[in-house]
């Protein structure tokens, strides 16, 4: 069960409005679909809690169509030695033009446009 008290911390500052002005937008057919991606894994279903939560906290029921998780993204050799998750935006759609990923770690995104964020902590 999630936390119902939404006067807590901890979630990114405007994030329940940015959610409710996509599921806005997907209402009204301004966007297809709002998805997450993340390099994390889903194979406990920590990230299927996670947005139900996002989406409890943010009063947007059944707002992401997808979520695509660490099990899904390709990995690279990094120059320590070891690999590193890659988003590819391709699976979300064939045409790059038309996805856009906000990320703190856009260094690391292929195949689409990304605007960068500062790391939440």
């Amino acid at each position: 069960m999630c936390i119902r008290d939404r006067s807590l911390g901890g979630a990114r500052p405007w994030l329940r409005e940015l959610l409710q002005t996509l599921e806005e937008w997907k209402r009204v057919n301004r966007i297809d679909e709002v998805a997450i991606f993340t390099s994390a894994s889903n194979l406990d279903g920590w990230v299927t809690f996670l947005e139900e939560c996002i989406e409890d906290y943010a009063g947007t029921a059944d707002l992401f169509g997808r979520c695509i998780t660490r099990e899904r993204c390709p990995l690279a050799p990094t120059g320590f030695g070891g690999t590193r998750t890659f988003k590819d935006l391709s699976l979300i759609s064939e045409n790059a033009e038309s996805v856009v990923l906000l990320d703190d770690k856009p260094d690391f995104v292929r195949n689409g446009y990304v605007i960068g964020v500062p790391e939440y902590r």
